[in-house]
């Protein structure tokens, strides 16, 4: 990875109109916006969720933040007051939430692929409760590399009372969403509502985003094209 390519993180960064991101980023979220308005509104409209998921996680007492992404003022180890652990794949997020967290006791990073829970899950403590966010994660885990045993793994390993919230975006009635991700790092899938509650323990309940903990009226209902669930183990 070079600054000459764009990156999942610093597109994500763009999106939200945050300074996270370079100059091959930026075009590529031009880009995309070019091509449909969607993106950045659901972009932003998800960091809320992700704000509400994180209190929800951290009711449990310490939270697993996969794919943390670039820091920001609102990221989930400035939301929340409890011990969070923060993992990403990317050495730039890694090293720039490192430092954003220096002198934080409270809270762990590491350069690690969400692929491999015995070592992500080595951050935290498994004997107690864990609230695990898997936000905007799986669209990077194509079919091939088993996001479902993988989402099955994490929930064997937790202990009782943990938590598991997921987000997924979906093409159901965008399907403007399929070219889009074409454009984009790491070609995410934008999998059906159907695909995404197949990832999950059967009968998971998989809603749209802004209803998942039931605070906010989606709007468009079943037509909003993003997806969330929550596992309690």
């Amino acid at each position: 990875m070079t600054l000459d390519e764009p990156t999942m993180a610093g597109v994500h960064d763009g999106l939200l109109g945050g300074i996270a991101h370079y100059d091959p980023d930026r075009r590529l979220v031009e880009e995309v916006a070019a091509r449909s308005p969607l993106p950045v509104r659901l972009e932003r409209e998800h960091r809320a969720f992700v704000r509400r998921a994180a209190r929800v996680a951290a009711a449990v007492g310490q939270v697993l933040d996969l794919g943390c992404g670039a820091p920001r003022d609102d990221s989930v180890f400035e939301l929340v007051d409890c011990p969070v652990a923060c993992v990403d794949v990317d050495p730039d997020v890694v090293a720039h939430t490192t430092l954003a967290a220096e002198g934080r006791d409270d809270v762990a990073v590491l350069r690690a692929d969400v692929r491999d829970p015995e070592v992500v899950l080595g951050l935290v403590d498994v004997t107690r409760p864990v609230g695990v966010l898997m936000l905007s994660v799986l669209q990077y885990l194509p079919d091939a590399d088993g996001p479902a045993e993988l989402v099955a793994d994490y929930l064997t390993r937790l202990a009782p009372g943990s938590v598991l919230v997921l987000s997924h975006p979906s093409a159901d009635t965008a399907p403007e969403l399929h070219a889009v991700a074409a454009l984009l790092p790491g070609h995410p899938t934008v999998r059906t509502r159907a695909e995404v509650a197949a990832l999950l323990p059967a009968g998971t309940p998989v809603v749209p985003v802004p209803s998942l903990f039931g605070d906010h009226d989606s709007g468009p209902g079943d037509r909003y094209p993003y997806y969330a669930a929550v596992v309690r183990c």
